[in-house]
């Protein structure tokens, strides 16, 4: 599928950035999502820095625009984040809240650095439901750019398995390339 830029001017603030997408945009991918059920996995990073987070509420103001069938927050962060507004952007929206270290779980298989198989657990909406990121791109230690991959993928492990996802450089790039097979966004 070719890239294309919907949004070009720059712009410093997120928020601002996500209302600005062009009617054009919201036209030819509204189609894509009218009438399914729609993840959006926030990045909550940090509760103590809010800049580290994603704008949720300009991903699901965006996202309500085009009239998806259901639509989800799945939040499954490390951190207690409620100061960051996730639940209540949600309720504006009409999103229901899902917790992704609660859903059903799928087992899959990833390996360790020396290639061995390792079982992880993974949320069963995630893999079953359109997803869309709204992680802000940025680096990170060993994955370099993240983009929302590594955000979904990890978001849609259960807090107990993460350490098995979260390895060394080579290990973990491979490892969230195979998870993210069934877990890439479908939209971002």
């Amino acid at each position: 599928m070719p890239v294309r830029p919907y949004l070009q001017a720059r712009v410093e603030d997120h928020y601002r950035a996500v209302r600005a997408l062009p009617a054009a945009w919201a036209a030819e991918e509204g189609d894509r999502i009218a009438g399914k059920a729609v993840l959006v996995k926030p990045n909550c990073v940090s509760a103590r820095r809010e800049a580290a987070s994603a704008q949720v509420r300009a991903a699901l103001e965006v996202l309500a625009q085009l009239r998806p069938k259901r639509l989800l927050l799945g939040e499954g962060s490390g951190e207690d984040t409620p100061h960051l507004g996730c639940l209540s952007w949600a309720e504006t929206f009409g999103a229901e809240v899902l917790d992704l270290n609660a859903d059903e779980r799928v087992r899959r298989e990833i390996h360790d650095a020396q290639g061995h198989p390792i079982p992880v657990r993974v949320a069963r909406t995630a893999l079953e439901i359109f997803r869309v990121p709204s992680a802000l791109p940025k680096t990170h230690d060993y994955v370099i750019v993240t983009l929302g991959i590594r955000d979904l993928v990890r978001g849609a492990i259960p807090k107990p398995d993460r350490p098995e996802v979260h390895q060394e450089h080579p290990a973990m790039n491979r490892d969230l390339a195979l998870l993210a097979r069934e877990l890439a966004p479908q939209l971002a």
